[in-house]
């Protein structure tokens, strides 16, 4: 496992052991909502929908509502692309 994918792992397990701390739903499948996904980002749900236009934030999926995984939100901060 390359130092990117230790940081990315570690970083997935901090943001779903916070996730459940905030009594956040998270998938069977490690998904969770849009509103969630943007408190681990620290960015608003807008930005969030801006990101999705501009395809520059992390992958997402539609399913009826929109959902993250947790694993790419923390590649997506994990590699850099996350400026505030």
């Amino acid at each position: 496992m390359t130092e990117l994918e230790q940081r990315i792992d570690a970083t997935a397990r901090l943001l779903l052991a916070a996730a459940k701390e905030a009594s956040a739903i998270v998938s069977f499948d490690g998904r969770v909502t849009e509103e969630v996904a943007a408190r681990m980002l620290g960015v608003s749900p807008r930005t969030m929908a801006d990101w999705r236009t501009d395809v520059s934030g992390p992958p997402h999926y539609k399913h009826g509502r929109i959902s993250y995984r947790v694993s790419e939100i923390a590649a997506f901060i994990e590699g850099g692309r996350l400026q505030r």
